[in-house]
């Protein structure tokens, strides 16, 4: 009888937690690969040093002392581990240096591109070579633009129930009209 209630409880409490999850109410967590293999592993480590107390220590003290010791030698394999994946990382890092130092070489030639980077060097060296070219694309930013067109002729604020949303006009320009909202990022333009 007991077994019944307990299965029942069970089910209205994963049902509950599947009600939750999606509705958004519970977080997320997304892990990479290494921090999953960790994980795995670190299930693995403990399910194997569970079973083996279980079938070989007879007495708390022994119970006590070898958990110290599968703990440490835990903690020894957590470090291996880490210190693999530091090494992958550095690697990695210094192969994206290397294509970078070439790419930013690369970059230093086209003169307008360059200039304004040196003006700007938080925009980043794709949009500079965009705006070189006097190039216009949904996600820039206001100031972008400005450094294209000058300060925008006129500016309209609208509220439509999402929070206001801002319209930069130039006249004499095609595209003449932006659209973004107060994060002054590019969502639109005619």
């Amino acid at each position: 009888m007991w077994l019944i209630k307990w299965k029942q409880k069970t089910k209205i409490k994963s049902a509950k937690t599947r009600t939750a999850a999606a509705s958004g109410a519970l977080p997320v967590i997304i892990l990479s690969k290494e921090s999953k293999y960790v994980e795995i592993m670190k299930y693995v480590f403990y399910l194997t040093s569970f079973v083996f107390f279980f079938f070989s220590c007879t007495s708390p003290e022994e119970y006590a002392k070898e958990q110290h010791r599968q703990d440490s030698l835990w903690e020894i394999q957590k470090t291996k581990m880490f210190a693999e994946s530091n090494a992958r990382q550095k690697a990695q890092d210094s192969i994206f240096k290397a294509h970078d130092s070439l790419y930013f070489e690369k970059f230093k030639t086209n003169k307008k591109a360059y200039a304004i980077y040196l003006k700007h060097p938080d925009w980043g060296t794709s949009a500079c070579e965009k705006l070189a070219q006097r190039l216009i694309w949904i996600g820039m930013s206001l100031d972008m633009v400005k450094y294209l067109r000058g300060l925008p002729d006129h500016v309209n604020v609208s509220n439509y129930g999402n929070g206001k949303e801002y319209q930069w006009c130039w006249t004499g320009y095609t595209p003449s009209c932006f659209y973004g909202k107060a994060d002054c990022i590019i969502t639109a333009y005619n």
